[in-house]
C-alpha cells in the first residue's frame, strides 16, 4: 500500500511539473515573439500577442530618470506605431536568461533578464516584467513594465 501510495503521489508530482514546465515554455514563446516583433517594428504581429483591452499597461523608464507609460490598448497601439514611424530599425541581437514564473489559473507573472547588442556592437541590459491571461487557451500579454540599466551600456 505504501509503495502504491509513494508511485501516486509521484506520478501527480510529475505531471503537474510537467504542465508547469509546458506553461512556462507556452509564455516564454510568447514574450519572445512579442518582442521580436516589437524590435523589427512589426505592429500586427507585436498585436496579436496582446490582449487588446482598456486595462492594459505598458511602462518603461527614460535615460533621464523619468519613466513612461500607457493605459489602454488604444493608447498603447497609437504609441507604437508613432515610434514606429518615427525610428530607425536597427539590426538588434538579444539574449534572455533568468526566468522566473508565478502562474495561477489563467494569470501568469514572468521576470527575465535582456541582454542586448545593436548593429554598432552596444551592449544594454533590461529586466522585463510581464503579466499574462490566458484568454481561449492561449497566453496574451496584458501589461509590460520594461527597465534598462542605462549604467549599463557600453
Amino acid at each position: 500500500m505504501k509503495i502504491l501510495f509513494v508511485s501516486v503521489l509521484v506520478l501527480l508530482l510529475h505531471g503537474q511539473l510537467f504542465a508547469q514546465n509546458k506553461e512556462q515554455d507556452e509564455i516564454k514563446k510568447v514574450c519572445l515573439a512579442e518582442t521580436d516583433a516589437y524590435n523589427n517594428f512589426e505592429f500586427d504581429k507585436l498585436a496579436s500577442f496582446h490582449v487588446k483591452g482598456p486595462d492594459d499597461q505598458l511602462a518603461w523608464n527614460n535615460a533621464d530618470g523619468s519613466f513612461g507609460y500607457y493605459i489602454g490598448w488604444d493608447k498603447i497601439a497609437n504609441g507604437l506605431r508613432d515610434w514606429f514611424a518615427k525610428s530607425e530599425k536597427k539590426k538588434i541581437e538579444q539574449t534572455c536568461d533568468d526566468f522566473q514564473y508565478q502562474i495561477a489559473g489563467d494569470f501568469a507573472f514572468v521576470s527575465y533578464s535582456t541582454t542586448s547588442k545593436n548593429g554598432q556592437g552596444k551592449i544594454s541590459k533590461f529586466r522585463d516584467y510581464k503579466t499574462l491571461k490566458r484568454i481561449k487557451g492561449a497566453w496574451k500579454l496584458f501589461t509590460i513594465q520594461a527597465y534598462i540599466d542605462f549604467t549599463s551600456i557600453k
